[in-house]
C-alpha cells in the first residue's frame, strides 16, 4: 500500500471519477488503497506503465482530454496518453506518439515544456 500524509478528499475522488468516465478513458484509471483509508490513483497511458494521479496533477489531466477531445473533434482516446507526456517521461520521441497527426503539435508542446522545466531546474 502506499502511504499518504493525508486521506483523499472527497471532490477529488468525484473530479477524477466524472473525468474517466465523461471521456470515456475509465478502462485507463486504476487505483490502490492508502495507509490512512485514502485512495491513490493512477493513469495507465499505455500498456507499458502508469502515472499517479494526484490533487496536483487532476487539472493537467483534465486539459489533457479536453486538448485531445479538441483536436479530434470528440476522440479523448489519447488524452491519458498527452497527460503522460505533459508530467512524465517516456512520450518525448515521435516514435512514441499517436498516429494520429492532428494530435502532433500537442505532444510537440509537451516535449518543449518537459525540456524547458528540465534546463531550468538542471
Amino acid at each position: 500500500m502506499t502511504a499518504d500524509a493525508t486521506p483523499t478528499p472527497p471532490d477529488f475522488v468525484l473530479r477524477v471519477l466524472r473525468a474517466t468516465t465523461d471521456h470515456h478513458v475509465a478502462q485507463t484509471l486504476s487505483w490502490e488503497p492508502t495507509d490512512d483509508g485514502g485512495v491513490a490513483f493512477h493513469i495507465h497511458p499505455d500498456d507499458m506503465g502508469w502515472v499517479p494521479l494526484t490533487p496536483d496533477t487532476l487539472p493537467v489531466f483534465e486539459a489533457a482530454l479536453a486538448d485531445v477531445f479538441a483536436a479530434t473533434g470528440g476522440d479523448p482516446t489519447f488524452g491519458p496518453m498527452l497527460f503522460a507526456a505533459r508530467t512524465s517521461e517516456g512520450f518525448e520521441e515521435p516514435r512514441t506518439w499517436p498516429s494520429d497527426r492532428r494530435l502532433w503539435p500537442l505532444f510537440e508542446q509537451a516535449r518543449e515544456d518537459r525540456v524547458k522545466t528540465h534546463e531550468g531546474t538542471g
